[in-house]
């Protein structure tokens, strides 16, 4: 993935859960320059101060239970686009939470920008955030597999291909101010992700 491309990635998700006056959302970022003017804009904070006990709680506050994804461990189309699946299920239960062992075991250590989205989520619970909403599901999904050599030990490969549908969210990066809000979005979704090891591991996620 390239350099843009990674940057354009964190700025999808990382900055959803950091900057505190407009939630990030998959499907509102194509170009760096957009995020940048984001980052900018959220210096300023407007927002009226709130009671914290008025404040809505996490939506997904259940972990994932990776028995709940048939054939997730298999190395083969399906089992690839079930660790796709449950990639999005553990990033709603990681920004809901704060709990990100599930999603630093999915990723592959080479994705570095995968890693930050977790530093991310436990910065913002760290300062007391968190988030509301934002599940995401995915439809249409395409599997492209590439059979690993074994004579020379080639991990197997895949790229699963998906159209994300992005639930409405609030981001309370501050309890004593109302949450920054955004509707619902949807869009083009690409994860990488290689089986080693007996299971697969992401290595990169790109939008569009």
């Amino acid at each position: 993935m390239s350099k843009t491309t990674q940057r354009i990635v964190v700025l999808i998700f990382a900055l959803a859960l950091i900057i505190p006056a407009g939630l990030v959302g998959l499907g509102q970022f194509s170009q760096n320059n957009q995020g940048e003017q984001q980052v900018a804009d959220s210096a300023q904070d407007t927002r009226k101060k709130v009671d914290p006990a008025s404040q809505p709680t996490p939506t997904n506050t259940t972990k994932p239970n990776r028995a709940d994804y048939p054939g997730i461990d298999d190395e083969s189309e399906a089992g690839a686009k079930s660790t796709a699946t449950y990639l999005f299920a553990v990033y709603a239960y990681m920004i809901g939470t704060g709990d990100t062992a599930a999603w630093r075991e999915l990723m592959d250590p080479s994705c570095e920008e995968c890693m930050r989205f977790a530093d991310n989520a436990e910065q913002l619970h760290a300062s007391g955030g968190w988030i509301v909403g934002g599940e995401i599901t995915l439809s249409d999904e395409k599997v492209t597999l590439t059979k690993g050599g074994a004579s020379d030990g080639d991990a197997t490969t895949a790229k699963v291909e998906a159209t994300f549908h992005e639930a409405p969210a609030k981001l309370i990066d501050d309890p004593t101010r109302e949450p920054a809000t955004r509707g619902a979005s949807s869009g083009k979704f690409t994860v990488g992700m290689h089986f080693v090891e007996g299971r697969w591991r992401v290595t990169s996620m790109a939008v569009g």
